[in-house]
């Protein structure tokens, strides 16, 4: 029987590992940016200095929902007497009022006049949010991957053993309430007679009854795969 390499990249993509990965990198980077711009807006309203600037130019940009965006570019002079320029998001209604040549107030830091805001902005605010929405994601996939973990080492395991030879006897067809197609269960027996059942997979992945398939088993729990579910 020709052995099958199947690596543990496959078998983290079968079942869920894609999304704990996502989760597991997209959260910790949205709180570590949130957290920078809650601690910058904490610092901006204790120790920021207020100014006059002027909006320079404002634009709208979509995004990828389709929201609208509104943004305003505004310039104030700093302390030392240079000229600085800044970028905030507005709301719909302060983006109309905020037209070109409109003096507005705005806060910077004295060791740093690029970093700056309006005054009244929500800098603080909009870091809390995305730190909030960071830590959630983050332990979500922890979660996921708590309860995940016990099957995905099982499956790590059974990919170090060598293959072993069975038989398909039977399938079970049936749809899924979000499937637009049919799924099917292929129910195997091995050399030794023990009959497994397969996750569902598509018709077309489906092999066929009488069909020989292999095998990996995990030694520990004595369960077994079929390979066409690692890979």
């Amino acid at each position: 029987m020709n052995q099958r390499a199947i690596s543990s990249r496959s078998v983290w993509l079968s079942d869920y590992g894609l999304v704990i990965i996502f989760l597991l990198v997209i959260g910790p980077s949205i709180a570590l940016i949130g957290l920078a711009r809650w601690s910058t807006g904490n610092e901006l309203t204790r120790d920021g200095v207020l100014t006059t600037g002027e909006v320079i130019s404002s634009f709208v940009h979509n995004t990828a929902h389709s929201n609208r965006v509104f943004n305003i570019n505004y310039a104030f002079t700093d302390a030392e007497g240079a000229e600085q320029l800044g970028e905030t998001r507005v709301s719909r209604s302060a983006y109309h009022l905020l037209e070109p040549g409109t003096l507005v107030e705005v806060r910077y830091l004295p060791r740093d006049p690029r970093i700056s805001e309006l005054r009244g902005a929500a800098r603080a605010g909009a870091g809390w949010q995305s730190l909030l929405t960071g830590v959630t994601l983050t332990i979500a996939g922890l979660g996921l991957l708590i309860w995940r973990w016990p099957l995905l080492a099982r499956k790590l395991r059974a990919i170090k053993h060598p293959a072993e030879p069975a038989r398909v006897i039977d399938q079970e067809l049936f749809t899924r309430w979000y499937d637009t197609h049919p799924s099917v269960v292929v129910i195997w027996r091995d050399a030794a007679g023990q009959e497994g059942r397969t996750m569902a997979v598509s018709e077309a992945k489906a092999p066929e009854i009488g069909t020989e398939i292999r095998l990996r088993r995990d030694p520990r729990s004595g369960h077994a795969w079929w390979e066409g579910e690692l890979a």
